[in-house]
């Protein structure tokens, strides 16, 4: 106050700095019973006359009683004199002839002369009153400066005090607009005739905004039994650390702005079940969903290109331009731009583009499994959840069997959901081998595979056949004994034949243990494959009705031992008598076409290429060189539809006489 009779005080700060929190501390902490604190509420007037006949009537209010039965009615009559209407006195339940009655003797005088009969009973009733008005930025341009005039008519009313709050900017670009100033500097100079003494409040620093979410954070993990998920810190920092590192500037930097998103995102918990999705992902996409609302339902039809699971660009070969798209879609360039293009690429990182590409977390929205969660809000059509995919593996594990109508066992029958469920179940399996036993392992996986409708065709990449080796190969490291886990793998090839089973597991951990690692049992079963490959390559190279394409497939997992027995067995053959061409025939790709209007349709075999790298790994090239003599017949065109072994044999020595004369 400085000794002053009445002055205007200002608190400025961004919209959600934390204004009203502050003008709340401020009225707890006034001395009482010497000060006395009101609010006004500005938004509370339809228009700018109404305004200030409630700006009037709230300083009434704030008399004393026996101070307000004696200057009411001035006060009242200053209204209609201050704003040039008399329709605007304060009502307050009496009738208008009352009011008249009460009001009328003072009409007659001037504005002035009502100030200086008011501010002496103000002085003679030694009063004290702070009057504090939120918001007056949110007004419009003639109640904004209604609310000013008022408070300049008012500013020397002995005792009376006035806190206004505000957002600096937005009050001068609104005053830009009236006849007052028509420009901020104008503006400005008009403001410092009303707000004697502005206060600013000072911006979070990036440590309080670590805290504050931190903090809030917090709280929503205990709300939702997370655990320190999001509030904790490793090594590398937090998430807190990345999202805040990664939000454009301006966002996120006031305290309403920080509480906002994680309330919205502690809502956002309520509907979709926190073991069901990436925390840290939810987070950052809630803030995309709050502050970008039309970039964040850009996302689900960029699925394809943001996962690299569909074409590239609308256009062939051309790279998607994610900063253009993203600049366009949330409506923001420069800086801005930058940094949502970079928030994107963390959440995403298949999006190419400048900048540190974040790691994918477990769940997370980059994973085509969980992609539809965050923006369903739940579990969509076609999917499983993840606590019912780890409640069917558990009955795997302790049982070694799967109920027909569990949801799992369901979901691997289905056709369209079957690699989705796979999937998962690679993913969760870790989960429950602690209690699972090396029969119970067989016993699931051939449980599996018989559920699984397209297990002995999918490629060993699928997930269906790596779900299906992950059991097998748990099956053959739990084994007891050497003996016990070659025991297992009979039973696969009694049940998948060998070709499956050497496809299925060649994923699994038995398959891809390090050596040194190795245990009895693992090596045992490794020299087993090893020997029924060898098997089957010689059996496909001495029996013209073998399994077609048996040695292409079998010889690449026979190990370097078997490889030189299989070389030294060959050499032995050709030098035996045994024709060259017809053994690099089963060197021959064979492949299926599938087509019809109507869907895929398994057609018969057809030819395929030659695959020379892999016959000289067997048969080198000094060996077979000096035995390929080129015949007239090595010329003629050879039947693409025929996949005999003498068609095989004529593309082996096309492509063998091809190869000598390079």
């Amino acid at each position: 106050m400085g000794g002053r009779d009445s002055v205007a005080f200002g608190l400025t700060g961004a919209w959600g700095s934390g204004k009203t929190s502050v003008l709340r501390m401020i009225a707890d902490n006034m001395p009482t019973p010497e000060w006395s604190v009101h609010y006004f509420t500005p938004w509370a007037a339809s228009d700018s006359a109404t305004l200030v006949k409630e700006f009037y009537a709230t300083i009434e209010s704030a008399l004393p009683t026996d101070v307000r039965k004696k200057m009411g009615g001035k006060l009242r009559a200053m209204v209609p004199l201050a704003t040039g209407a008399a329709s605007m006195i304060p009502v307050a339940g009496k009738a208008v002839s009352t009011l008249f009655e009460e009001t009328g003797k003072y009409f007659e005088k001037s504005f002035q002369d009502q100030f200086k009969e008011a501010s002496k009973d103000i002085v003679e009733a030694g009063i004290r009153i702070l009057v504090v008005v939120d918001d007056i930025d949110r007004l419009h341009a003639d109640e904004l400066v209604a609310v000013l005039k008022t408070v300049r008519l008012l500013g020397n009313f002995p005792g009376i005090h006035y806190l206004l709050a505000y957002d600096q900017n937005t009050v001068l670009d609104v005053l830009s607009a009236t006849s007052i100033a028509k420009n901020s500097d104008r503006a400005l100079q008009f403001l410092e005739k009303i707000v004697q003494y502005p206060f600013d409040l000072p911006p979070l620093q990036q440590p309080h905004r670590v805290r504050e979410m931190t903090t809030a954070l917090a709280k929503v993990e205990a709300t939702h039994s997370l655990g320190p998920i999001l509030s904790g810190r490793g090594p590398f920092g937090s998430p807190v650390d990345d999202l805040l590192s990664l939000v454009p500037p301006g966002d996120l930097e006031t305290l309403r702005a920080i509480h906002r998103l994680v309330t919205q995102f502690d809502i956002t918990l309520t509907v979709i079940r926190p073991n069901e999705i990436n925390a840290t992902d939810l987070l950052f996409l809630t803030f995309l969903r709050v502050r970008y609302p039309r970039l964040y339902q850009k996302l689900p039809a960029w699925k394809g290109r943001l996962l690299r699971t569909g074409p590239v660009s609308t256009r062939s070969g051309e790279e998607p331009n994610w900063r253009a798209q993203i600049e366009e879609a949330a409506e923001v360039n420069g800086e801005r731009a930058d940094a949502l293009a970079r928030l994107v690429q963390y959440l995403f990182p298949a999006v190419r583009g400048p900048g540190w590409i974040g790691n994918a977390r477990k769940q997370s929205v980059c994973k085509s499994a969980y992609f539809d969660r965050y923006f369903v809000m739940g579990i969509p059509v076609g999917d499983i959840s993840d606590a019912l995919i780890v409640a069917g593996l558990s009955e795997l594990a302790d049982t070694g069997q799967l109920a027909d109508q569990s949801p799992l066992g369901m979901a691997l029958a289905d056709e369209q959901m079957a690699g989705h469920a796979a999937e998962k179940c690679c993913t969760l399996l870790p989960k429950v081998t602690a209690s699972m036993n090396s029969a119970n392992a067989v016993s699931a996986a051939l449980v599996v595979s018989r559920r699984l409708l397209n297990f002995t065709t999918a490629s060993r990449l699928s997930s269906e056949s790596r779900f299906a080796g992950a059991l097998a190969g748990i099956a053959v490291v739990l084994a007891d004994t050497a003996e016990s886990a070659c025991a297992v793998l009979e039973t696969f090839v009694s049940e998948w034949g060998l070709h499956v089973t050497i496809r299925t597991m060649s994923t699994s951990v038995a398959a891809n243990t390090p050596t040194e690692e190795e245990s009895e049992q693992i090596r045992a079963v490794g020299e087993d494959v090893h020997r029924r490959c060898f098997d089957a390559c010689i059996t496909d190279l001495t029996t013209d009705d073998s399994e077609t394409g048996s040695v292409l497939f079998y010889g690449s997992y026979l190990g370097e031992d078997r490889l030189n027995e299989l070389r030294n067995k060959v050499k032995e053959m050709i030098d035996g008598g045994q024709e060259v061409d017809r053994i690099a025939a089963r060197f021959v790709s064979i492949y299926t076409a599938y087509s019809s209007e109507s869907g895929p349709v398994q057609g018969a075999p057809l030819l395929g290429g030659f695959n020379r790298d892999e016959f000289e790994m067997v048969v080198p090239r000094q060996l077979w060189e000096p035995l390929i003599v080129e015949r007239p017949e090595d010329r003629e065109e050879i039947n693409e539809d025929d996949a005999s072994i003498e068609n095989r044999v004529r593309r082996a020595r096309q492509a063998l006489i091809q190869a000598k004369s390079e």
